[in-house]
């Protein structure tokens, strides 16, 4: 019995064990026919890799991500494939009994080596792959350097920098040269078409340099034309819209003149203006905005809360079209209606029997017709008869059963208005029937009238001017008025900038319209239509490459075209370059954040840092790189210049202007007798009333002010006209507090925050970075004449912290 049972567990035990090597069998074979079924899959996917990886080109970002994508199932499987042959090697001793099966699989996997190293290999390719290409780019970019060294030897006649190379061979899909004042900006463009040509990576007619003035569009030919024989595509951003435009259409539209001319169009808008004085409700609106808005506030946080703001408006003056001062905006429109349809009126007349009591003063009705012996009252309650925040509801009610009492007791007539009825747009509608009732005959008053008296009530070519600039930027901006609606809801100003926009509205509309029955485009235009039509597909384009100079100017309608033109052909590259410490062009609608968020708007990139300064010194790039970098919100760099023994910053403090510009030229002189010097201001000439322009003309006429002085080639300009340029010296006037000074204190009307970029939180961020721009136009020494009575919070910086700056004169420190 003993035997007999122990065979038959024997037996039982032997079945299962045999039972489990067969279904271990069966189970590694189809784990081994499923693995080798894969691998002429796995075999593409290492070979598409590795032709990409050994190419005798730059490994994308771009290009691994898409190879990536395009085996994303398979790598996939390729790591659970990786995992379960990890485990099986290395639990072959523990599973002794199926010893002898398990390394027949396992040992094929080693006769099939080449098999099992492409799957190891792809496994870090799927999880590193970025770190694989960025080892395998680095040792590209030094077999380039030495392939092309002759190239980089000589651009333009100068050798590139090492890191100048570097950006040139770099080939990411968008590409962003941040470069330093006096860095090679231009020549890192010449030196990218000289490799693109080089290399035959892409023809002359595939590639596209756009920048953004015809100064430099020309300045950019002119260096092409000596370094390279072909023809390439250099244009600015509108003018080549404007092709695409001709292009897809078959006519090269025509520019109107209102486009090319800041005067004629505010005489367009201000003929818009004119046009809509036959609307009541639009004249209104202008008086309501003149009278109540026109002086913009400051500063919307001076208001700790939107019912402080409210409470601020309400206890503004309102002044009506007649001229009177009126208490709300109701009795405004009240009064506007009956002025504009010639019904004399008296606003506040005292009634005409005597109401002084010791608990009451003499009765004033808000409105009186002398012509008619009507009385008019306006009574602020809603429906429920409720009074405005902050008035005593029930003095209020009481005042008013008191002045009916009044009429009533005297038999005189008196028309009630009700708050209600401004709130729901109606109260004119029902005073003109209560009057016609009565037999008050209107007569209505002239546009030209209306518009004259707009005119003496208003600024209203300081308006027309802010409508004009708002109309370009918001052109410019690719917003919609909804989108502008949307973000004036959301600010603290927001009646203020609605009502606003319900001037500007039909403004627009009506300029839209001009131009469309004149069959002419705006510079806008040349732009957005030409965005249009390549997202339409009307408009492919060609282009292998799109470069763009000065970066930092880039505004939201121009970022949508490159943004169209990249989608347009998806294996084109962006280079980029550009200063964003150099950005001062937010007025005209750049939005710096496009550069200084690259990776936000443009995918698959890489940034590059030009920091070898070849203008100025070390004195000079010391103390214009620790000014411009105390705003945390721009690229950090280390700019490096030659070394200088010599003073190279001066504050040239000043009673009188013109004295201290003859202590810098003498300087000057004294160094240099044929030197060439930058005469840099804020403003034109012309906001310099207290300099003498005329001052070091050899004749003493007018015909070319700083001509010569001491034998120097003396130029005046603004410092936005002198960007991109350089002289030996440079001399910086007007560096005072005030409003035209330097930062300028003249705040923009803040509607203009609809249409213009955010600006970063830093004090004056653009003004600093346009004192930078000028500070760094010299090449040997720069003088900042400061007056001593307004001290500019610049000077005051420059001469207070631990600046490397040289002190011409004292400051009174009274």
């Amino acid at each position: 019995m003993f035997l007999g049972s122990f065979f038959v567990n024997l037996t039982i035990i032997i079945v299962i064990l045999f039972g489990s090597f067969i279904l271990a069998i069966i189970y590694l074979n189809q784990k081994y026919n499923y693995i080798i079924s894969l691998e002429p899959d796995i075999e593409k996917c290492y070979s598409d890799f590795m032709e990409k990886y050994e190419d005798d080109f730059y490994f994308s970002k771009r290009k691994y991500f898409r190879w990536r994508d395009k085996y994303s199932e398979l790598g996939k499987e390729i790591l659970k494939i990786n995992e379960y042959l990890q485990s099986l090697e290395k639990n072959v001793d523990r599973f002794s009994s199926f010893k002898v099966i398990v390394n027949i699989y396992v040992n094929y996997f080693h006769i099939k080596k080449v098999y099992r190293d492409k799957i190891n290999y792809l496994v870090i390719v799927f999880e590193d792959g970025l770190d694989i290409i960025k080892k395998r780019n680095k040792n590209f970019i030094e077999r380039e350097k030495r392939v092309f060294s002759d190239i980089f030897s000589s651009i333009d006649g100068k050798p590139l920098t090492e890191k100048q190379i570097e950006s040139v061979i770099t080939e990411e899909a968008n590409n962003l040269v941040v470069a330093g004042a006096g860095t090679g900006k231009t020549l890192s463009i010449l030196g990218k078409i000289k490799y693109i040509l080089s290399k035959g990576l892409a023809r002359p007619d595939e590639i596209l340099i756009l920048s953004y003035e015809r100064r430099v569009k020309k300045e950019l030919i002119s260096k092409i034309n000596v370094n390279f024989d072909d023809l390439l595509e250099v244009r600015t951003f509108h003018s080549f819209g404007r092709s695409i435009i001709g292009k897809v259409t078959g006519e090269m539209p025509s520019v109107s003149e209102i486009s090319t001319d800041t005067r004629i169009l505010q005489r367009t808008i201000e003929g818009f203006l004119h046009e809509e004085m036959g609307n009541f409700a639009y004249v209104n609106l202008l008086n309501m905005y003149f009278g109540y808005f026109l002086k913009p506030v400051e500063n919307e946080l001076d208001f700790s809360s939107d019912e402080e703001y409210e409470e601020y408006l309400r206890a503004q003056q309102i002044r009506c079209l007649k001229g009177d001062n009126v208490k709300s905006l109701a009795e405004c429109e009240i009064a506007n209606f009956l002025f504009l349809n010639q019904v004399p009126f008296n606003y506040e007349k005292e009634y005409q029997y005597l109401t002084e009591t010791e608990t009451h003063r003499q009765y004033t009705p808000d409105f009186y017709l002398p012509d008619y012996g009507i009385w008019i009252e306006h009574i602020g309650i809603d429906h429920n008869c409720n009074t405005a925040p902050g008035v005593d509801r029930w003095d209020y009610l009481d005042s008013w059963y008191w002045k009916r009492q009044i009429h009533k007791q005297n038999m005189t007539e008196c028309l009630e208005t009700y708050g209600y009825q401004h709130q729901e747009g109606n109260l004119i509608e029902n005073l003109t029937g209560m009057l016609i009732n009565r037999g008050v005959i209107f007569d209505k008053l002239s546009s030209e009238m209306i518009f004259q008296r707009l005119k003496n009530l208003g600024e209203i070519s300081l308006f027309v001017g802010l409508l004009s600039k708002f109309l370009l930027l918001f052109k410019s901006s690719t917003l919609t008025l909804e989108d502008l609606r949307q973000k004036a809801s959301q600010k603290r100003l927001k009646t203020r900038y609605h009502a606003f926009l319900d001037i500007f509205e039909p403004v627009y509309h009506n300029y839209t319209n001009l131009l469309k029955s004149s069959g002419k485009i705006d510079f806008d235009d040349m732009i957005n239509d030409a965005v249009k039509y390549i997202e339409r597909g009307s408009y492919v384009s060609q282009f292998k490459y799109i470069l763009v100079d000065e970066f930092q100017d880039i505004s939201q309608s121009r970022y949508r075209l490159i943004k169209a033109l990249l989608n347009s052909n998806p294996d084109s590259k962006l280079f980029c370059v550009g200063d964003d410490w150099q950005s001062i062009y937010r007025f005209a609608g750049s939005d710096l954040s496009i550069m200084t968020s690259f990776d936000n708007f443009f995918e698959y990139n890489e940034k590059m840092f030009l920091e070898e300064t070849f203008r100025f010194n070390d004195r000079i790039a010391d103390v214009s790189s620790k000014f411009i970098m105390k705003n945390p919100s721009q690229y950090k760099k280390e700019i490096n210049a030659r070394d200088s023994e010599d003073d190279s910053v001066f504050i040239v403090w000043y009673d009188d202007i013109n004295t201290a510009l003859e202590t810098a030229l003498s300087q000057i002189a004294y160094q240099d007798a044929h030197a060439k010097v930058y005469v840099l201001g804020r403003y034109s000439e012309k906001y310099y009333k207290d300099l003498d322009l005329t001052l070091f003309s050899p004749d003493g006429n007018q015909i070319k002010p700083f001509d010569k002085h001491y034998g120097l080639n003396l130029k005046y300009s603004t410092i936005h006209g002198v960007k991109g340029s350089q002289r030996d010296y440079v001399i910086l006037v007007g560096v005072r507090s005030g409003n035209f000074g330097l930062p300028c204190e003249i705040e923009d009307d803040p509607v203009l925050n609809l249409v213009l970029a955010e600006d970063d939180a830093f004090p004056y961020s653009e003004e600093r970075r346009l004192f930078y721009v000028g500070l760094t136009r010299a090449i040997k020494q720069v003088y900042i004449l400061a007056d001593r009575g307004k001290i500019s919070s610049f000077v005051d910086e420059l001469s207070s912290e631990c600046y490397d700056v040289s002190v011409l004169g004292h400051i009174n420190h009274e």
